[in-house]
């Protein structure tokens, strides 16, 4: 396999990480809290969009994913800016 093979597969692999351990989560909580806007009135389309984003940026993505205590950061900061929106 050639290395674009391999980074494909590293980037799907990825944002398939990120959207199941960050992005869902997230949406879930907000959405219990009622909170309405663009990402929790179209929860499938933003997550799509959420997972082709971090496959484009999946070297970015992947250090805060494995770190733990980024890991919460990060959580933690998606939570705010999508209650906020």
């Amino acid at each position: 396999m050639s290395f674009i093979e391999y980074y494909i597969i590293f980037a799907l692999a990825t944002s398939i990480f990120a959207l199941i351990d960050v992005f869902i989560p997230v949406l879930a909580e907000v959405r219990t809290e009622e909170v309405v806007n663009v990402l929790t009135e179209n929860p499938k389309l933003s997550c799509f969009v959420y997972f082709c984003l971090t496959a484009l940026m999946a070297p970015f993505v992947i250090i805060p994913m494995l770190v733990p205590s980024m890991n919460i950061r990060f959580r933690k900061s998606m939570y705010k800016v999508v209650r906020e929106q």
